[in-house]
C-alpha cells in the first residue's frame, strides 16, 4: 500500500491495541475540522486595501465587488457554457443580500468597508453564485457597502436599526450616482438583488424611478 492510507496504516500498525481506537478516533476528528474549515479565510490576502475615511470611494475598482473593468467572482462561467455568444447589451446593478451573519461578539452593526473577510466572504458566495448569472448578457457593477449585521432586522429598537440600515443605504446610493454620472450612458439597466439588498433596491427604485 503506498500514500497517504500507508501512512496512518503504518503509524497505526506500531500502536498498542488498545490505543488504536483512540487513534483512529482522533484522526477522524482531524478530518472532519479540516473539511468544515472556512473556506474564505483562504481569499482575505486578496483585499489588503484600506479606507481611510471607513467610507467606500467608487472611483476606486477595489470598492466595487463586481465591475466589467476588473477581473472578479462575477466573470465566472460554467465549463458548459464557456463557448456560448455573449454579450453586454444591458447593464446590471447587484446589490448583494447579507455577508455580515456573525451575531455575537462584535462591537459594530455596520460591516466596515475594508474589512477583508467580509469582502472575501461576499465576493465567493453572492458574487460568484448570484451575480453570475447575468454575465452572458450584462455588465455586472455590484457596490461594496457598509451592510448592517443580519441581527439588525431583528433588533426591537426600530430608530437604531433604520440609523444603522442608513449607512448602508448611503453607500448605495453614493455608488448607484457614480454609476450613472460615469458608467451608465444610457444603456439598459436592471436592477438585481437579494435580502439585505433588497431592502436597499426597493428604497432606491423609490427614490430614482417612481414619478
Amino acid at each position: 500500500m503506498t500514500g497517504r492510507n500507508a501512512v496512518f496504516d503504518n503509524i497505526s500498525g506500531h500502536l498498542p491495541s488498545m490505543y488504536k481506537l483512540h487513534y483512529y478516533l482522533i484522526l477522524l476528528c482531524c478530518l472532519v475540522l479540516f473539511s468544515c474549515s472556512d473556506k474564505y479565510v483562504a481569499y482575505k490576502n486578496r483585499y489588503s486595501f484600506k479606507s481611510d475615511t471607513g467610507k467606500p470611494d467608487y472611483m476606486d475598482l477595489n470598492y466595487w465587488a463586481a465591475h466589467p473593468w476588473k477581473k472578479d467572482p462575477s466573470d465566472s462561467i460554467p465549463r458548459p457554457l464557456t463557448n456560448e455568444i455573449r454579450d453586454s447589451s444591458a447593464d446590471v446593478f447587484f446589490l448583494y443580500p447579507t455577508s455580515l451573519t456573525k451575531r455575537t461578539g462584535i462591537k459594530r452593526k455596520n460591516a466596515a468597508i475594508d474589512d477583508s473577510y467580509i469582502n472575501a466572504k461576499t465576493d465567493y458566495s453572492s458574487i460568484l453564485y448570484q451575480a453570475s448569472v447575468f454575465n452572458q448578457h450584462a455588465r455586472i457593477f455590484s457596490p461594496r457597502y457598509r451592510q448592517a449585521n443580519i441581527s439588525v432586522f431583528f433588533d426591537k429598537n426600530t430608530e437604531q436599526a433604520d440609523s444603522i440600515f442608513e449607512i448602508a443605504y448611503s453607500d448605495i446610493k453614493e455608488a448607484f450616482e457614480y454609476y450613472l454620472s460615469h458608467w451608465n450612458n444610457g444603456r439598459p439597466l436592471i436592477i438585481a438583488s437579494h435580502s439585505q439588498g433588497s431592502k436597499m433596491a426597493n428604497r432606491l427604485l423609490k427614490e430614482f424611478f417612481d414619478a
